[in-house]
């Protein structure tokens, strides 16, 4: 991986600049929370099972799909430290790796270690990612990391053009380790069956490891609740799209999309053939994406789940950006200036609706400029992006 120590001590800087305002903002979760909260919070599960993971008689610590999600609350169980420090250090140390590996990513792609600190203030500026630093007893932040390594372990072999026993080991270990975290690190598998560098013998042997692990996890740890994502599905589409009014409808697909990833998603719009042709050249990368997305499905806090797709989203949001530099002749430093703050202020300062989109509004005009607007046909011809031009020559 290309990380120098700079590049580590800008993570800690971030990660500490974002802890600063996450306690200024909304301040941390306590435990217990006050008598008047309606519902028992996620984090209430993983907290039982970290006091007793191996017993049965807890129905809280036995609530699925929580009590199947072992890996974090283990560690804590076995941490030496308080249970709410250790809780907090497994966060940090989540999403320290994470934007480590992020930042690695971006540079093994061939971009600039600029471009590269661009992808980690976009990492640092999404609410979605910043929540668990809040709810820092969740077990997203490792399998957040999981997820990270996947993409880069992937993004390895397609340069070297193949897989060797070490390497097909790590994934397994990554795969292994994640489901063990959280099981949305099964999002992965598309990545693993249509990557070309391995055979279908190594596919089926990397894949079933993590499938028989989830199941095997299911039969360990039998829930105190009947629990199935179909009902779950059910539940949502009828409270969260049906039966509510078209207001409630655009707030949902605000989350999905602009409260997830806020104004800096705009960039999508600059040169939007290129954006099309990106997800054709990537397809199990696309996919990842839709499974990461079929989550406003089956859950009712969306952006902190949907943020799983930022190694698909930052990487072209980072390629955007210095496309756009090139063309209007502008620092990179400036744009990142600009789009943190806009960011900041979308997320943190709340604005109206009709004022977020309204500001989105005028920087896609900004970006497609006016003659493009006359000319939609132009959206659906392929153009590539710099990086597949740079792929396409080795």
């Amino acid at each position: 991986m290309q990380i120098s120590w700079r590049i580590v001590g800008l993570v800690g800087f971030g990660l500490s600049l974002a802890t600063g305002l996450v306690w200024l903002v909304g301040g941390f979760l306590t435990y217990p929370m006050p008598d008047n909260v309606p519902t028992r919070w996620d984090h209430y599960r993983y907290i039982a099972i970290s006091q007793h993971p191996f017993a049965s008689d807890d129905p809280l610590a036995r609530e699925a799909p929580y009590c199947w999600r072992i890996l974090t609350p283990l560690l804590v169980y076995l941490s030496p430290l308080a249970w709410p420090v250790s809780f907090m250090l497994l966060t940090l140390l989540g999403l320290g790796g994470a934007a480590l590996t992020l930042y690695s990513y971006l540079r093994k792609l061939g971009y600039s270690e600029q471009a590269g600190i661009f992808g980690l203030a976009l990492f640092f500026s999404l609410a979605g990612l910043l929540f668990n630093i809040r709810d820092f007893y969740l077990t997203d932040p490792l399998a957040l990391f999981a997820i990270t390594l996947g993409f880069y372990w992937f993004e390895v072999v397609r340069q070297r053009g193949r897989i060797n026993l070490a390497s097909g080991l790590g994934l397994l270990a990554i795969l292994v380790v994640g489901v063990l975290t959280k099981e949305t690190v099964l999002a992965l598998l598309p990545l693993l069956i249509l990557a070309r560098e391995l055979n279908w013998r190594t596919k089926l042997g990397l894949g079933l490891g993590p499938v028989l692990l989830i199941i095997g996890l299911r039969l360990a740890f039998p829930s105190s609740n009947a629990y199935s994502y179909l009902d779950e599905m059910k539940d949502v589409i009828s409270n969260k799209f049906f039966g509510v009014g078209i207001t409630s409808l655009l707030i949902r697909f605000n989350f999905a999309f602009l409260g997830t990833w806020g104004p800096a998603l705009v960039l999508l719009f600059y040169r939007p053939r290129q954006t099309i042709t990106y997800f054709v050249n990537r397809k199990a990368a696309l996919i990842y994406l839709v499974i990461i997305y079929s989550q406003i499905f089956v859950a009712h806090n969306i952006d902190r789940l949907l943020v799983y797709g930022f190694m698909v989203v930052i990487p072209l949001l980072v390629d955007k950006a210095v496309q756009l530099c090139a063309e209007r002749k502008l620092k990179l430093y400036v744009l990142l200036g600009i789009t943190v703050s806009l960011q900041l202020a979308y997320f943190y300062g709340r604005p109206p609706l009709w004022a977020s989109l309204g500001v989105c509004g005028l920087l896609i005009l900004w970006l497609l400029r006016p003659p493009q607007l006359f000319k939609p046909g132009k959206f659906f011809t392929p153009e590539e992006t710099e990086i597949d031009k740079v792929m396409s020559q080795k």
